[in-house]
């Protein structure tokens, strides 16, 4: 009881002793030193420098010129130079309004740059030239691509806002042809007449793309169709396109990507989510005996259908299915794509253009964050 006595005192003389020592050694606050010099302002550091694909379309996404490989620099050590873009930095609260109406060097930071333009695929549209302009912020990028459209009557080729994407329509009356294979075989497909302007960026890094551009991609496919796919896996490819008709009236780009797989269908995929236009597309196999066959015709149709022709755009919520034993007159119509408003890594890039019908001219302009994170968009 003593030595617990006796140690329970110590224990508290011990605490008394800190006590009183580390009230000895405080002594008064000093006074407060002179501040230190202002730090710059924190500013976002330009993105990487990186090479891309442009090309244009008169009517047909088949027939389009282009530039294979073209130098896209945000280091301020380069110069528009035919093949090389430069991209401005912005100043604060400076935002290019995403319209198609050439705001010039006072809203885009920097002088435009003409690259030139020849025959990528399909026949010449005879679009030599498009200006392009860049520009980028801490948060975005920004993109202005303006060409001239080209008549040439000697090829066919005509100069004009095209709007109309391809239709479904009947050439007879579907009542007369009954329910089966000869009413599904009688619709056909209009012809597609409509503006395009497509653009193409490394997801991560494709082989030999810095040397041939988006020639390393393009490979032909069956039946002579050209289609795009990546030579080695893991590699992929970052693809915009801006239409007339189908993606105008959603306000985006229809975003893009594919890699290498070789079969055409599967090639170019949506970046995941809710695309902004959708193939209003069926296929049913028929049997005959021994043989069969199969044909493609609408699977919507629009609520206000039969005989409605409907137009472009054709909306997710005007849409009905498709009836197969109505009162179709022979010319009746129906969109063979129906739109809706994008939502995901699909409605990443917005997009609007706007055609000057004086000059045959068309002003396309784009936006889209530097860094969205999905696995499907290429990185600024």
């Amino acid at each position: 009881m003593k030595t617990r006595l006796l140690v329970g005192i110590g224990l508290m003389i011990a605490l008394l002793l800190g006590l009183v020592g580390c009230e000895g050694i405080s002594g008064p606050r000093g006074e407060t030193g002179d501040p230190g010099d202002t730090g710059q302002a924190w500013q976002a550091q330009p993105p990487a420098n990186r090479f891309f694909s442009l090309a244009v379309c008169n009517g047909q996404i088949v027939d389009h010129n282009g530039a294979a490989k073209l130098y896209l620099s945000f280091d301020g050590e380069h110069q528009n130079a035919g093949d090389t873009v430069v991209s401005y930095r912005l100043a604060d609260g400076q935002v290019p309004t995403i319209d198609g109406i050439d705001e010039g060097e006072s809203g885009w930071g920097g002088a435009a740059n003409t690259v030139a333009m020849q025959k990528a695929a399909g026949s010449d549209n005879f679009i030599t030239a498009a200006t392009v302009r860049s520009a980028w912020d801490e948060s975005y990028i920004y993109f202005q691509v303006k060409w001239t459209e080209v008549t040439n009557e000697a090829y066919g080729v005509t100069a004009g806002e095209s709007t109309t994407p391809e239709r479904w329509y009947t050439p007879s009356n579907l009542l007369d042809l009954g329910a089966g294979w000869a009413r599904a075989k009688a619709w056909e497909l209009t012809q597609s007449n409509e503006d395009f302007l497509l653009m193409m960026f490394e997801i991560g890094s494709t082989k030999w793309f810095d040397r041939d551009g988006c020639y390393v991609t393009c490979h032909a496919g069956t039946a002579g169709t050209n289609f795009h796919h990546t030579n080695f896996v893991r590699e992929r490819m970052d693809t915009w396109m801006w239409s007339a008709g189908l993606t105008q009236p959603t306000g985006f780009a229809a975003d893009r990507y594919f890699d290498s797989d070789t079969d055409p269908l599967l090639s170019l995929s949506w970046d995941v989510g809710t695309p902004s236009y959708r193939l209003n597309d069926q296929t049913v196999r028929f049997e005959f005996g021994d043989n069969d066959s199969s044909t493609t015709f609408p699977l919507y149709q629009h609520a206000n259908d039969p005989n409605y022709d409907a137009p472009y755009p054709f909306w997710d919520y005007e849409m009905v299915t498709e009836t197969n034993n109505v009162d179709w007159q022979a010319g009746s119509s129906v969109p063979r794509y129906y739109s809706s408003i994008p939502f995901g890594s699909t409605a990443d890039v917005t997009a609007f253009g706007h055609y000057d019908s004086d000059t045959n001219t068309w002003t396309v302009e784009l936006k889209r964050r530097l860094v969205t994170g999905n696995g499907d968009d290429a990185q600024f």
